[in-house]
Parts: C-alpha cells; structure tokens; sequence
C-alpha cells in the first residue's frame, strides 16, 4: 500500500490543495439525508412544465413529466438508481419529485462531487433476488470526502467536462439523426418504387428483387467452436467477430473480445476468408445490425453473425449495408424473424426478404457515397466523445481516493 493509500489522498490535487489535510470516510447517512421516491400524483403530471418528475432510469435524464406548482426534494440534490443499473448518481439543480426506486441524497456536500465519487465506486448490493438499492443501504455506502472549498473544485472540474461531453453528444446525435432522415429519403418507401430524394440524372423505378438474388453465397459458421475442432479461445491474436462486435454501421472491437490463433484461423476460415468492405450482418441477440469489415486485418466470424458475399453485377458492398440499414428493409425483418422479445432470423427466412434496389450500379455508389460522408463525420465525433470519456476516467482515478 502506497503512503498515499495510507494517507488517504489522491494523486493529483489542485495545487491550493496539495498540503491539505487526507480525505476523511464516512458513512453517506451521517453527512447527508437519504431520500426514498414515491408515486406519480398522475392527475397533475404534465409533459411540460416547471418541476420534473423524475423515473428511475438513464434515458432522458430520467424525466418522465413535470408538476406546474409542486416538487418534493429541494435542489441542490443527487439523485440515485436503486434498480436496474444499480448506483448510478446523477447532480440536480431543478427541484424535483422522484419517483418510486429513485433515491434522492440532500447533503451540504457539493453535488458534483458526490455525483461523481458516487459513479467512480459504484454501489454494490449483494441479494438472491432482484438486487435493489435501498434507502438504508445507500446509508452505509462509505464515501471519502475534504474540504467544502476542495470539494467545489473538484465538482466543476467535471461539471465542465461532463458539458462538455454532452454538448460532443449531442452534435453525434444530430448526425446519427440526419443519417437516418436520409435513409427513409433516399430508398423507397413501403410500396413505392422511387425514393422521396434523388440525385440528378437518376430517373428509373428501381427493382424488386428477392434479396438472395443480391448474393453469391453466405458465409455462416452458426454452430461452430473451437472445442469442436480441438481448440480454446485466447486473450490474444485473431480477433473472433460475433453479434456483440457488430454494431450498426461499425465493428466495436472491444466488447466481447476473444481470439484465436493461427492455426484455429487456418481449420475456421479456410477457403472464407473475410475481406475489407464487406457486408457483416447480425442474426440474433441483437438481430439485423450491419457492419463492414474495416481494414485487411484477419477475422474469425464467430456466433450470430454472418457475412455476404454480394454478386456484383446487381449490387455493390457499399449500398448492401445501407439497404439493409434503411427502414422498409429493416421493417421487413422484423415482420419476417421469428422469436418474442429475442428476434431471430435464418439464411432460409433471408430468403423470403423482398428489397428494391437501383438498376444503375452508379447510382448506388453515389448514394454510398453521401452515407460514407455522413458515417465518416459521425466516427470522427464519436471519437472525440472516447477521447473525452477517457480523459473524465483518466482524472476520475487521479482526483478521488
């Protein structure tokens, strides 16, 4: 243990700070009062307003209406998820009602302090049944804190960062949303034959076709393990692709890493080998996400998750993925899949899937084309949005005990 451990101090301080005293633990209970939520009043629950009405949940904030002329909780506050993704704290600065699961903390503590030492430790309940964060379990949760005057630093700190990440987010949100106005405007409709926008010297209806006519052959190891070639995944090599890798639009090779070896590479994907550009496509959990393959790196395409070989005479890579991202397509696939909650879809149900798609070969790349543009612009955001998230880790680590 480090004499900073000891001392309980963290890393990095504001230099105002460096020679003041170790954080101190207590319980949350004894340095501030812990609120429980309750029912909606649904008589006066507006959807505008001037007190919000705030759920249990991430999405939103969280805010689920608002009461013209009545709050329950006094800013400044922090709010608590007590089910679902347990622990999650959140810095209010309207006054608010909290609905039933939210927990709501008053303390003379600084907001985003709390909010933020609260998020970096994460709120552990141990249960045999659904796990939920009480009022006086969230009591005993043990918190470092300093100084009032250390405390308010901290908070803007990353009050300002986190405006800062969510001011990137929204410009992401705007692309992803442009993205998806062109999508409904740029392929056609349900029973139409031409889409709403179209670039010049484009004029032609554009063809039905069964979607399986768009496609050589399917590359589809539904089924297939290492075990049943003698062999174990690893912490390092190939990188397997499998439903929880692909993503709409890109391939997050982060999640769910696993690889293999040369040799399981070499029995796996003999003879189908990926290539960069080409269409990946998500069979089940989750169903109909689409992705390309990013670079000339080698892949072991792995469970629920399939890739095309396109005939190009009739379609390019490109416009594949963007067919299938486009709403009638995915409508179609929803209608077509089997399963409740959990969709599913098969290479025989594929089958059945009707697309329409351009007669002219430019016309589908010019349509790629201005996807490209967009997808680049909204990689590049996302980007700066990682950039940032890892950067508010980066001072979370340094700036708390």
């Amino acid at each position: 243990m480090s004499n900073l451990e000891k001392r309980k101090v963290p890393k990095r301080r504001f230099k105002e700070f460096e020679n003041a005293p170790a954080w101190e633990q207590h319980k949350l209970g004894e340095i501030a009062e812990v609120i429980a939520g309750g029912d909606i009043n649904k008589s006066k629950i507006r959807v505008t307003g001037k007190f919000p009405v705030i759920a249990n949940a991430l999405t939103d904030d969280g805010i689920v209406g608002y009461y013209d002329d009545d709050f329950r909780v006094e800013v400044p506050a922090v709010t608590v998820t007590g089910r679902g993704e347990i622990g999650h704290a959140k810095a209010r600065t309207t006054n608010f009602t909290p609905v039933v699961r939210l927990l709501s903390i008053k303390s003379q503590h600084n907001i985003y302090f709390l909010e933020n030492s609260i998020n970096q430790k994460r709120v552990i309940v141990e249960s045999t049944g659904i796990p939920q964060l009480t009022v006086p379990q969230l009591k005993n949760y043990k918190i470092l804190v300093t100084s009032i005057e250390e405390e308010k630093q901290i908070g803007s700190f990353f009050n300002q960062l986190d405006t800062l990440i969510t001011l990137q987010q929204r410009k992401l949100n705007k692309l992803n949303n442009l993205k998806k106005s062109y999508l409904a405007e740029m392929f056609p409709a349900e029973g139409e034959r031409k889409p709403k926008r179209r670039f010049a010297g484009f004029t032609d209806a554009w063809e039905q076709h069964n979607f399986m006519e768009l496609i050589d052959n399917i590359i589809d190891f539904r089924g297939k393990t290492p075990k049943k070639l003698g062999m174990t995944w690893s912490n390092e090599g190939i990188l397997a692709l499998s439903a929880q890798n692909v993503k709409e639009g890109y391939i997050d090779k982060t999640i769910d890493a696993h690889y293999g070896g040369q040799a399981l590479y070499s029995k796996w994907m003999s003879g189908r080998e990926l290539h960069k550009g080409q269409v990946i496509f998500t069979t089940e959990a989750p169903m109909g996400n689409v992705a390309r393959i990013p670079d000339k790196n080698k892949y072991i395409l792995s469970q629920r998750a399939i890739a095309f070989n396109v005939n190009n005479a009739m379609v390019t890579e490109d416009f594949l993925m963007y067919l299938l991202e486009s709403p009638s397509v995915k409508n179609n696939l929803l209608r077509i899949s089997s399963g409740g909650t959990a969709k599913g879809i098969s290479q025989k149900t594929l089958s059945s899937l009707m697309v329409k798609v351009p007669i002219s070969l430019k016309e589908q790349e010019r349509i790629s084309f201005e996807f490209y543009n967009i997808d680049t612009l909204i990689t590049l955001q996302q980007r700066k949005i990682n950039k940032l998230k890892k950067l508010k880790d980066a001072y979370l680590n340094e700036m708390f005990v």
